[in-house]
């Protein structure tokens, strides 16, 4: 039986990245049509699991981070596979994709689309997420413009979040 290595080498040398191995992870650069990240892949031959994740090539400004969480809560509502992450420690902000590989071998299909569906989740937001830390944009017009279902054009409005402030409940009366 192939090792899970074994199957990410097939599948890393099949394609154009430049790749480099630390232990039990590869890291390479991917050159999407919205931007350029850093992928990195890690695995488990004895837990059997196996984990994408593409990290954006900025850091947030402590700044923006409370707006990058909304449009990371807004753009993992709903999905199925993976999710955006932050560290709120940096503002470093990720896509993830993980797979528990079952005792048959992890097929070479299985694995490419475990990457691929990462390196087009992160490819899709990447505009939206630039949209919001550089440019200010409404978090909520972003995430419909990126997601297809806006339905008025985007404005260049220099509105950081459309979420309501935070309000207390009111206190029970005795």
């Amino acid at each position: 039986m192939r090792t899970i290595f074994q199957v990410l080498k097939q599948f890393l040398n099949a394609g154009t990245y430049k790749w480099e191995r630390k232990g039990d992870r590869v890291r390479f650069p991917v050159h999407g049509e919205n931007g350029t990240w850093l992928a990195m892949i890690g695995w488990n031959e004895d837990d059997r699991w196996v984990l994408v994740r593409s990290v954006i090539g900025f850091n947030v400004p402590p700044a923006k981070r409370r707006s990058v969480a909304e449009f990371i809560a807004r753009a993992n509502y709903g999905r199925f596979l993976g999710n955006f992450e932050m560290d709120f420690a940096d503002g470093e902000v990720g896509f993830r994709t993980s797979l528990a590989v079952p005792e048959d071998p992890l097929s070479p299909t299985m694995l490419t689309d475990l990457v691929y569906v990462n390196f087009a989740a992160t490819d899709r937001y990447l505009p939206g997420l630039m949209a919001v830390v550089y440019g200010g944009r409404c978090v909520r017009k972003v995430i419909e413009q990126v997601e297809g279902t806006e339905t008025e054009p985007l404005e260049e409005a220099g509105v950081e979040s459309n979420a309501p402030p935070a309000t207390r409940p009111p206190a029970d009366e005795p």
